[in-house]
C-alpha cells in the first residue's frame, strides 16, 4: 500500500480493514520480518480483538518444482510465525510445473501435481493441525484445485483477476462458496485492446 514496511503500512491500515495480508512472496525464515520485536509489534498492532493478518507464502521455491525444498521452508516460516497470534491463514500459489499451461497437461500429470500438492498439505496439517491453509488459481481455473481443496481438506483462495485475465470462469466461484476463505480482487480494464 505504502513503499516502505510492513509496520508502517499496518499501522496505516489499522483502523481501515480487519484483515492485512502479509505478503512473503521472496521471504525467508531469516528475513527481520521474523525478529522478535518486529512479531511482537505485530501482535501489539493487532490489538485483542480488531485485526487479524493473512499471510501470502513465499513464491519460490515453487512447490510444483521442488516439493521438498518447499515444505522445508514453508514449515520454517510456519515455526517462526506461530509467535503472532491472530493469523487468520496461509495462501498458496497453485503453480503448476515448469510453466506448463493447464490445457496442456495430461492426465497422469494432473494426477501427479495433484499427489503433490496433497502431500505437500497433509504434511504441514500434521506439524500444524489448527492452521488454516489456503490454495490460489494462479494459471488455472478454480476448479483445477477442487480435489487438492477435497482431499487435503484445504480451502480456496479465489482469485478473480486471474480467472478474468486467463479467461477461464468466474461463474466456478458460485458452486464453491462454501470452500473458498479468500477472495483476491484484481483491478481489470482493457488497454490497446488487452484485459
Amino acid at each position: 500500500v505504502l513503499p516502505t514496511g510492513y509496520l508502517e503500512n499496518i499501522v496505516y491500515l489499522q483502523n481501515k480493514v480487519q484483515d492485512v495480508q502479509l505478503l512473503l512472496f521472496e521471504s525467508s525464515a531469516q528475513d527481520p520480518l521474523f525478529s522478535n520485536d518486529t512479531l511482537s509489534t505485530l501482535n501489539y498492532l493487532a490489538g485483542e480483538d480488531y485485526l487479524s493478518y493473512s499471510v501470502h507464502m513465499p513464491l519460490a521455491p515453487r512447490i510444483a518444482d521442488e516439493p521438498e525444498k518447499a515444505l522445508t521452508n514453508t514449515l520454517a516460516l510456519l515455526e517462526k510465525l506461530q509467535a503472532v497470534k491472530k493469523i487468520s491463514g496461509y495462501t498458496f500459489h497453485f503453480d503448476l510445473q515448469n510453466g506448463r499451461r493447464w490445457e496442456e497437461l495430461t492426465a497422469p500429470e494432473v494426477n501427479e501435481l495433484n499427489r503433490i500438492y496433497i502431500d505437500f498439505f497433509a504434511a504441514l496439517k500434521r506439524e500444524f493441525p489448527a492452521a488454516i491453509f489456503t490454495l490460489e488459481n494462479t494459471e488455472t481455473p478454480l476448479s483445477a484445485l477442487d480435489k487438492i481443496v477435497r482431499d487435503a481438506g484445504i480451502f480456496y483462495c479465489a482469485d478473480i483477476g486471474h480467472l478474468l485475465k486467463q479467461g477461464y470462469p468466474v461463474e466456478e466461484i458460485a458452486e464453491r462458496q462454501g470452500r473458498i476463505k479468500i477472495v483476491h480482487l484484481h483491478g481489470c480494464k482493457e488497454i490497446d485492446g488487452k484485459l
